[in-house]
């Protein structure tokens, strides 16, 4: 594969990757077509244009595609008003939007918003798709999928690639859009 790139309108782009999908990778118009300050791509902009869905069933499979995180009720409500995010003492209902794909874009409550991606880095979370229930005095966070969604899923990927798919077909499988050339890669 030496030489072998990726292009988008003439230009060499560095593909987003991640581990295991929600069940469909993530659209980059969905994520970098609403303020979502929390999530970077390296400055790879581009991705906005060319990062499309995926169906990706066979995720639904995988051992750690869905997981559970128990979080203290009173440690949540700390850790979420030391990024200025407010729960009101009598409770209230968080309100998720979501992508297409499952993954949360924003956390609202009140007058308090918070990006996804900034929710799963304060709780360590596998990804951003990702559920909320109070229970026995905790807060259970059930994630599906590991890492942020958009791009290449590397899990499915293998699975493709255990079925016979060559590194090409699963390139083309996550990235319509792109075209492969080869061209000579000069060092720095």
């Amino acid at each position: 594969t030496e030489g072998i790139v990726l292009i988008w309108q003439n230009e060499i782009v560095k593909p987003p990757y991640f581990r295991l999908s929600a069940g469909k990778t993530r659209s980059g118009r969905e994520i970098f077509g609403v303020e979502n300050g929390d999530f970077s791509m390296d400055g790879n902009d581009m991705a906005n244009s060319w990062c499309q869905s995926v169906e990706c069933p066979y995720d639904l499979e995988a051992a750690d595609f869905l997981q559970e995180k128990r979080v203290d009720k009173e440690e949540f409500t700390k850790k979420l008003a030391a990024e200025n995010f407010f729960l009101p003492d009598g409770g209230a209902k968080l309100k998720l939007t979501r992508d297409s794909a499952g993954y949360v874009l924003f956390l609202e409550c009140l007058d308090s918003r918070m990006e996804g991606e900034k929710f799963r880095k304060l709780f360590a979370l596998p990804s951003a798709s990702f559920s909320l229930r109070e229970e026995a005095g905790e807060i259970v966070l059930q994630t599906k999928g590991v890492g942020h969604g958009l791009g290449f899923d590397q899990y499915g990927a293998d699975l493709l690639a255990a079925d016979g798919k060559d590194y090409m077909e699963l390139l083309h499988f996550f990235f319509t859009d792109l075209s492969l050339e080869k061209r000579s890669i000069i060092a720095e």
